[in-house]
């Protein structure tokens, strides 16, 4: 079992087919139950490129695995 629960995904992104690419942001609403101590969110994202990650507005270190 994971220790963070997504509940709820906002998906907004914008196509540009003339470049081939895909824009756009993504929001993970969690829950993280009071009596988890490791709060860690591993999420896949084969070939994906992370500009920037925030947990409640904050800028936090994200760190990649491979393609995770």
């Amino acid at each position: 079992p994971h220790p963070v629960r997504v509940v709820h995904v906002d998906l907004d992104i914008a196509l540009d087919h003339p470049r081939r690419r895909v824009e756009g942001t993504v929001v993970h609403h969690v829950v993280v139950p009071p009596h988890v101590r490791d709060r860690v969110l591993e999420l896949d994202q084969h070939g994906l490129e992370i500009a920037a990650v925030a947990i409640d507005g904050q800028a936090v270190t994200a760190s990649r695995s491979g393609d995770r």
